[in-house]
């Protein structure tokens, strides 16, 4: 008897050493998914700054505090995810353009006009997105309510109705090569070393800006192309039109316009004025409305754009994504485009679904560098603001969205002293409705040698205010 009081005793214990297990597992899980965001630090990391013990920072995606007072030199790369020594890394933050972003997502219906997509600053993590993003009929008038100005000011151009347009095209330009992918390995291959292809800028007797490639310290071909394209210079200005008939009207050297969407015919009519131009695509995302996506392999789409449908993050190591990204540069070539903006090129700083590191994404943004270069086109970097010190000698010009309104400007100081030129895009109905506000955006952009252009956030054309 007494044995089996002890055993039932025993078992007792057992059963309640579980239960406090698994309600204790539960609080800790329970405590986990409830706590509230960490706000990221008001400062962003940059080199050539002295930073004072135990002040905080914002590097990556993570909070990182001072652990002695020190200078991070250009030449010494004391970035706080390497220097140990001098930085504690304080955890993730959210940064107050998540928070924005999520607040507005909050019980919002996902969009369902899929006739065109516009890019916003939508994303999980490092606030961008797609820039092809439906807006609902409701959202794009409440957007045109928030950005018509009064009559009196005349500062904002409007698309004028009787503005002639191209014709469309008649015949497909896709290459038939799109059917068929690339296999990919799985797990996905290792990331492909490119060579170094540094830019380096020229100009012609006609004054026009030209660009060589370096490769391992001899001017050579990179993979058997081409060793020269045009690249814009420090003083070009530019146009951004996503959607709809382009206006042809802007005494501008760049036109920035979608690569799928835009007839060839439109592109010649440009080169007719002189104008340059600057075909934008998704190097960093599947779009299930693009001709080419039934090329994407499934291995290679990981998890959805947060807030758009019919967008996923790309394994951007593996060959089949490259693959593909190769025929659209081909089709920018066979299009007739100088250059080229791959969108979405920031993913390893996002939920993309797939183990993407800083490595692996400086690593895929040479490869697009190097192809573009390698057919002759020029390449801008598209946001990234965190690697632009890594990859200023690799691109010739850099396209941003919302540098001022989020105070991210800073780090393109390393392209403007590299004469390489900021494209610059801000929608914040401030600068539209006020004035002042406008003004004041204008000096700081003109002061850093951006060129900054306030745009409807459909980057449809109705209006453009320059501050140049």
């Amino acid at each position: 008897m007494e044995n089996t009081l002890d055993e039932n005793s025993g078992h007792f214990k057992n059963v309640w050493l579980f239960a406090t297990f698994l309600i204790t597992a539960a609080m800790l899980y329970s405590a986990q998914i409830s706590a509230a965001p960490v706000a990221c630090a008001s400062t962003k990391w940059t080199d050539d700054e002295f930073y004072k013990v135990d002040s905080m920072v914002r590097y990556q995606g993570h909070n990182y505090k001072a652990k002695r007072s020190h200078t991070a030199r250009d030449d010494t790369r004391w970035s706080p995810s390497r220097a140990q020594v001098l930085w504690e890394d304080m955890g993730v933050c959210t940064t107050a353009r998540e928070l924005a972003a999520q607040s507005a997502l909050e019980g919002a219906a996902p969009p369902t006009d899929n006739a065109h997509r516009v890019r916003v600053w939508r994303s999980q993590h490092s606030g961008y997105a797609d820039r092809t993003k439906p807006l609902s009929d409701t959202k794009l008038e409440e957007n045109r309510a928030q950005q018509k100005l009064p009559s009196t000011n005349n500062q904002i151009t409007t698309t004028p109705a009787n503005t002639p347009q191209p014709k469309p095209e008649t015949a497909s330009s896709i290459p038939s090569t799109w059917g068929t992918p690339v296999p990919v390995a799985v797990p996905p291959p290792a990331p492909v070393s490119m060579p170094l292809v540094v830019a380096t800028s020229g100009s012609t007797t006609d004054g026009k800006s030209i660009s060589t490639s370096t490769v391992g310290g001899a001017s050579t071909p990179v993979s058997g192309g081409k060793t020269s394209w045009w690249t814009p210079a420090l003083s070009s200005t530019w146009q951004w039109q996503l959607k709809g008939s382009v206006n042809f009207s802007y005494p501008v050297t760049v036109y920035d316009i979608d690569l799928f969407d835009t007839p060839t015919t439109t592109i010649q009519s440009l080169h007719a004025q002189g104008k340059k131009v600057v075909c934008y695509f998704s190097a960093g995302s599947s779009e299930d409305w693009r001709p080419d996506f039934a090329s994407f392999q499934a291995a290679v789409m990981g998890s959805n754009l947060s807030g758009w449908a019919g967008e996923r993050w790309l394994d951007t190591r593996s060959a089949n994504v490259r693959q593909i990204m190769r025929a659209r540069l081909d089709l920018a070539v066979s299009k007739g485009c100088d250059g080229v903006e791959p969108d979405n090129v920031d993913g390893y700083s996002n939920k993309s679904g797939f183990p993407l590191t800083a490595a692996t994404q400086l690593d895929y943004n040479k490869f697009l560098a190097a192809e573009a270069h390698s057919r002759g086109m020029a390449i801008g970097l598209k946001n990234d603001v965190d690697q632009l010190s890594d990859l200023v000698a690799y691109f010739d010009f850099a396209v941003n969205e919302q540098c001022h309104e989020y105070s991210e400007c800073g780090g393109y100081k390393v392209f403007t002293d590299n004469a390489k030129p900021v494209f610059n895009a801000e929608y914040s109905s401030s600068y539209v409705s006020n004035a002042a506000s406008r003004d004041t955006l204008c000096a700081t952009a003109n002061a850093s040698k951006f060129h900054t252009l306030i745009l409807p956030l459909e980057l449809d054309g109705s209006f453009r205010y320059s501050c140049k």
